[in-house]
């Protein structure tokens, strides 16, 4: 069997590719690795997934209403935070460090903020930020200066995610499937997304955990739910025939 750092190593070199818009203007995207070459990373992980119901009123002076955040940003907080606290608690020393994948930097602070009050090490890597700093604050996660770092799948380019997040056994999806829309295309959009944030994991021995953290409301509950159902079994026909994902109760 081929070893997975040398499967990594040949998806660095395939991750980027060159396609066309439509005014036939090149343009930089990321696109899925040949499914040879992560269809073992892929196999290797504990992928579980967990449905939350989200609150149906607003939330009014509640602690985790932000000006920052919308109103569905908020009353999702109110739901995932204590969950996630106390996923983190059950895991005790079979956690090595965490990665937390928020949508935007308003969840990203507010994640951070929750889980420091909570007096878990953590600490945010945002979108945007100069390449030095980036890599110096990836250099404290690979040395533990803290063990959770809460941030966004686009904050930190192929290279440094393989090569330096090799420590890492969990990673949350925060907020997972939170759009509505279950197109063809946005599922395949969501599959090679899911691929490229999750499969890098898969190069270590162990069964490291990937989480998807899903809320949904009365209105969008079947929609949310048929969505990740069909985003499985695209993955699964895509990638692997082996791939589960397990519900896990928080």
């Amino acid at each position: 069997m081929e070893d997975n750092a040398n499967v990594f190593d040949s998806f660095l070199k395939r991750d980027q590719i060159t396609s066309h818009t439509e005014n036939n203007n090149p343009t930089q995207r990321r696109y899925p690795p040949e499914r040879d070459n992560l269809r073992l990373n892929i196999y290797a992980l504990q992928h579980r997934y967990t449905f939350l119901p989200l609150p149906s009123v607003p939330l009014a002076n509640d602690y985790f209403v932000r000006d920052t955040l919308t109103e569905r940003e908020c009353r999702v907080n109110a739901v995932l935070l204590p969950k996630l606290v106390n996923y983190i608690d059950t895991l005790e020393e079979d956690l090595n460090s965490m990665i937390i994948y928020c949508e935007n930097n308003g969840q990203i602070q507010a994640v951070n903020q929750f889980l420091q009050e909570n007096m878990f090490p953590s600490d945010t890597l945002y979108e945007d930020v100069p390449e030095e700093e980036m890599k110096g604050q990836m250099n404290r996660f690979s040395q533990y200066k803290f063990r959770y770092l809460v941030t966004t799948s686009k904050a930190f380019p192929q290279s440094i995610r393989y090569r330096q997040l090799g420590h890492v056994s969990h990673l949350v999806n925060y907020d997972y499937t939170h759009t509505d829309t279950t197109n063809i295309d946005s599922i395949i959009n969501m599959v090679d997304d899911y691929v490229q944030c999750v499969g890098w994991i898969g190069r270590s021995s162990s069964r490291n955990i990937i989480l998807n953290l899903m809320v949904t409301s009365n209105e969008d509950d079947d929609i949310i739910r048929q969505r990740f159902q069909q985003f499985q079994n695209t993955l699964i026909s895509t990638y692997c025939s082996s791939v589960v994902f397990n519900e896990h109760i928080i």
